[in-house]
């Protein structure tokens, strides 16, 4: 607060003297408001300074009322910690990545950058390119806009793959083979590589895996695993697994038509890679193919809807 003595006589430069000196002394002021001050004897001036609490970098202006009802004025830059400055917005960003680049493998990765700090998603399709429903969901999952965190979306993983309607390319290899089976282990070719190392350097939180099954887990006279979510039981996953796999049974009225939860993911696979030696929570999200395409895409697209909800990305 400003202390004003009265004085038998003022005269205008000595007023603005003193305000100099006052506003050298506002710039060590972190919590001020306006304040009118009234002089007199024998002469009247009435003085308003107009200052914030906060920070900002604006011109804030002191104004002098004379007698006579003029004002004059000076202006003082104001230092940071005394007005307003509003924090920028947050920016989405959607960038586009080629993944196994310069190589017969090349796909694109996007990834989705809500601007607001959050869990780190990565969502990948076409490990094996006769799954479709994997691949055509991830497609969509890729334009989804986000509350907050990130998502990885790799929905062409095994392009190659893809284009010859096969597990894997004709002279090839499973990709979902190619991970690392022990932590001093590297990936087996190029793509997992890159892949591996995506999930590494953006240390991702969760992934989810869509792959399909040729029959139901339930239909016991076969081997599939269609109508499952495998997850690695470690790092605190099975919680938000079981709320994905009621989600989906709640809308799912056939008991062989329903979600099971299995734990461990083959050696060898993205997802078991990923948990076993970078603690990601992870999981294989696998369709049954004996159900329409479009039911298949459909549920893929579900389980991942639930698994960004409960992180509060969507």
């Amino acid at each position: 607060m400003i202390k004003v003595s009265k004085f038998s006589i003022f005269s205008k430069s000595a007023i603005i003297l003193y305000f100099f000196i006052a506003t050298i002394l506002l710039f060590f002021t972190t919590d001020v408001t306006a304040k009118t001050i009234s002089y007199s004897d024998p002469i009247s001036y009435t003085v308003t300074t107009y200052e914030a609490s906060t920070s900002s970098l604006e011109y804030l202006p002191t104004e002098i009322l004379e007698p006579d009802g003029s004002s004059s004025y000076f202006r003082y830059k104001a230092v940071e910690g005394m007005s307003p400055k509003p924090d920028p917005a947050p920016v989405a960003t959607i960038e586009t990545k080629t993944v196994a680049k310069a190589s017969k493998y090349e796909t694109k990765l996007y990834i989705i950058d809500s601007g607001i700090k959050g869990p780190v998603v990565m969502i990948i399709g076409g490990v094996h390119g006769n799954e479709p429903a994997g691949y055509m969901a991830a497609a969509k999952v890729k334009n989804y806009n986000l509350k907050k965190g990130k998502l990885l979306v790799l929905p062409e993983a095994n392009k190659l793959a893809i284009e010859a309607g096969r597990r894997y390319a004709s002279g090839g290899s499973d990709l979902n083979r190619l991970f690392p089976q022990s932590k001093s282990a590297s990936p087996k070719n190029i793509l997992a590589k890159d892949i591996y190392n995506i999930i590494k350097d953006n240390n991702v939180d969760w992934l989810m895996d869509m792959h399909e099954g040729f029959d139901y887990y339930k239909n016991t006279a076969t081997n599939s695993v269609g109508q499952t979510i495998i997850y690695y039981p470690a790092n605190n996953a099975i919680s938000t697994v079981e709320d994905i796999v009621k989600h989906l049974n709640n809308d799912i009225p056939k008991s062989l038509h329903k979600f099971t939860i299995l734990r461990y993911p083959v050696q060898g696979s993205v997802a078991r890679s990923s948990a076993e030696f970078l603690g990601v929570k992870s999981f294989i999200f696998e369709t049954s193919m004996k159900q329409t395409l479009a039911t298949r895409i459909s549920l893929q697209e579900k389980a991942a809807q639930k698994l960004l909800s409960n992180l509060g990305m969507l």
